[in-house]
């Protein structure tokens, strides 16, 4: 959970906590698998973007 500090500098912390908790939990993962989706991050777009 978001500590005290982190509290201090954004108040609402919490609710980007409990979204990193659920992206990380196993039942993202497996909405993820049972979805058929496929992640990526902005390395793999620039590859594409790069050749165009």
């Amino acid at each position: 959970m978001a500590n005290t500090e982190l509290l201090t500098i954004d108040p609402e912390a919490h609710i980007r906590q409990s979204d990193f908790d659920f992206l990380i939990s196993q039942q993202a993962k497996d909405a993820i698998e049972e979805e058929g989706m496929v992640l990526l991050d902005y390395r793999a777009l620039q590859t594409i973007w790069k050749e165009k």
